[in-house]
């Protein structure tokens, strides 16, 4: 069994929030924190979390994000 993974993200100010929170869903993701407002794009940034990597990663590609370029946590 893998172990979940967490992912910190801003939420595009463009995206409304249903869509946002249905893109999250269909890949298995729980949206875990709101954390603050992104100083840099006064976005929303909030924690994710997916069952495993490839969830997370297939999300990632999904919003147009760059897997590789993104801090994966692994939750113990």
């Amino acid at each position: 069994m893998t172990n979940p993974i967490i992912i910190e993200i801003d939420i595009a100010g463009d995206t409304p929030i249903q869509d946002a929170f249905a893109t999250i869903t269909e890949f298995d993701g729980v949206l875990k924190n709101f954390i603050a407002i992104s100083i840099e794009t006064g976005h929303p940034l909030v924690t994710i979390e997916f069952p495993d990597e490839s969830l997370a990663r297939s999300y990632l590609f999904e919003v147009g994000v760059d897997p590789e370029e993104m801090d994966l946590y692994f939750v113990d």
